[in-house]
């Protein structure tokens, strides 16, 4: 086995900071320490793969799996004109589209078989989703509405003594789900690296 997925984690698209990425890393390693590799990780908005470098890595050493779950189709920060926007991920159709570019990564940090690819709608898929997982990643679309949804949609499946990970935590609108989560008595705050606010469920 090489580290080909740190190459692929430090080169392509995506935007966590330059710690997020190795703190990422470091409580899945937590996750399958304190809960049991049985349990896969799931993480909600997949992009290009950057994050699923850092997960995957630890998903194939621990032989369990990685659930990466997007629609491919982008979000409003990453229109044309918008902060968060790529040309490279508008297709020849003239759509966007970063599901080719997240399997080309894949295969490019030898994580194919370990990372796996659930394209749809976040919001629609929570809440009909039945396994548990030990690390909840969520780093999806970025308004109060789509993160409160992912939040409600997903966190039943956090096994005790699991994790929740909320990227953009700074945001006021994410930071605010993530505080929600405190409150309701079910997660305790970890720490905070950078944007990354760690939770843990109780």
């Amino acid at each position: 086995m090489t580290d080909a997925w740190r190459d692929v984690a430090e080169t392509c698209l995506g935007w966590l900071h330059s710690d997020e990425g190795p703190a990422l890393q470091q409580y899945a390693w937590r996750a399958v320490e304190d809960c049991s590799p049985q349990y896969p990780f799931v993480e909600i908005g997949g992009y290009a793969g950057k994050s699923a470098c850092w997960l995957g890595d630890v998903a194939r050493r621990n032989e369990t799996l990685l659930y990466s779950v997007d629609w491919h189709r982008g979000s409003p920060e990453m229109e044309p004109d918008r902060e968060c926007h790529h040309p490279e991920m508008i297709g020849r159709d003239g759509l966007f589209d970063s599901l080719p570019h997240f399997r080309v990564n894949m295969r490019r940090a030898e994580l194919e078989g370990w990372v796996i690819p659930v394209v749809g709608d976040s919001r629609k898929i929570g809440p009909r989703w039945h396994t548990q997982a030990s690390l909840l990643f969520i780093d999806g679309g970025h308004d109060a509405e789509t993160v409160y949804s992912d939040f409600i949609g997903w966190q039943q499946n956090v096994i005790p003594g699991g994790y929740l990970l909320f990227h953009d935590a700074t945001i006021p609108e994410i930071g605010a789900v993530a505080d929600l989560a405190v409150d309701s008595g079910t997660f305790k705050l970890v720490e905070q690296v950078d944007s990354l606010r760690v939770l843990q469920r109780r």
